[in-house]
């Protein structure tokens, strides 16, 4: 019987997984960074991040080759996104969150410091595991670089004080998943602080999507960013201690955490045309789909079991919103 009960648990425990979110280059923006004691920063997602991600930050330099060879003397720090998941617009302060713990490997070996003459920190994932690992630093997905010791990506990894271009980050077009926010061309041309001083309010959108779009242009465009070399001034630290907990967005499409109970979506992405929606109760739905640019492009009322058809999208990334008996919830969907 003992041996029966132990095969049953080996089943159940096989069974279930923890999901982790893979990103992408410009899923998140770094929004200040202070180079001065103590040694502070602030990222935004717009995406939804599953509980136990990992992401690493990082003010080594790094360029289209990743990170320099041999390693890099300063440090990074692995971010564990905590229980409930993060939710699109979500803002993470370094300096007053817990999530954060030393991170070094091989080709990181020091400690995280932002130097008063420059620098920057780049965000990035370990491209084997979502959750992260020992060697992420090796194999990295780049995410996001703000780097204050010029407004270029010219600079020498090799260099504690600069960095290039780490590959697939662009520093051009809007919106960028690159931002040189240093005080001019040079490559030593910096400020020692830095931070976004435009609005977090974007409800005006026509809804969380466009909301979302607009976000992104503002918090990724240079010039909405306040460079001071003192950190005390009294302008500076306005803007720095008025860094909310999120963003305001669009009421349309919510930003407020999964409340239909067991809901999911398979496959997704959708690979034939067709996905089927799961939740804790066999109730009708309301399946709305919007486009990045905030455009509803699809709108039904559903039964329980029955099948979503979307063949006639076009590829590409979509919003999902799903209302059951007054609960809404909100998910990426990716057709193929």
């Amino acid at each position: 019987m003992k041996k029966l009960y132990f095969l049953f648990i080996l089943l159940i425990s096989s069974s279930v997984s923890f999901g982790q979110t893979t990103l992408a280059a410009g899923d998140i923006a770094i929004i200040s960074l202070q180079g001065d004691d103590p040694d502070d920063f602030a990222f935004v997602t717009f995406v939804n991040i599953d509980a136990t991600t990992g992401i690493y930050f990082t003010d080594c330099g790094a360029d289209a080759s990743g990170f320099r060879s041999p390693a890099c003397t300063e440090g990074a720090y692995k971010y564990t996104v905590p229980t409930g998941g993060l939710s699109k617009g979500d803002i993470v302060r370094f300096s007053t969150s817990t999530d954060f713990a030393s991170y070094s490997d091989t080709r990181i070996t020091g400690s995280f410091n932002v130097a008063a003459s420059g620098d920057q920190v780049i965000a990035f994932q370990d491209s084997t595991s979502a959750i992260g690992g020992t060697t992420a630093a090796q194999t990295p997905t780049f995410l996001f670089v703000i780097q204050i010791a010029s407004t270029l990506f010219t600079g020498d990894p090799a260099d504690t004080n600069q960095t290039g271009l780490p590959a697939g980050l662009s520093d051009t077009g809007s919106p960028r998943s690159a931002i040189g926010v240093g005080a001019s061309t040079g490559t030593q041309s910096e400020f020692d602080n830095v931070v976004y001083n435009g609005s977090y309010d974007f409800s005006s959108e026509a809804n969380d999507a466009a909301s979302l779009v607009a976000a992104k242009i503002a918090m990724t465009d240079p010039a909405n960013y306040l460079g001071e070399n003192d950190f005390t001034d009294a302008t500076y630290l306005g803007f720095w201690s008025a860094i909310p907990s999120a963003l305001t967005l669009s009421t349309v499409l919510s930003v407020t955490k999964q409340e239909i109970a067991n809901f999911s979506t398979y496959p997704n992405p959708v690979t034939n045309g067709e996905f089927f929606i799961n939740s804790a109760s066999n109730a009708a739905k309301d399946v709305q789909i919007y486009d990045m640019l905030g455009k509803q492009v699809y709108a039904k009322n559903v039964i329980a079991n029955e099948r979503v058809n979307v063949a006639n999208l076009n590829t590409g990334i979509y919003i999902l919103k799903v209302i059951e008996e007054g609960k809404t919830a909100t998910r990426k969907l990716v057709i193929k």
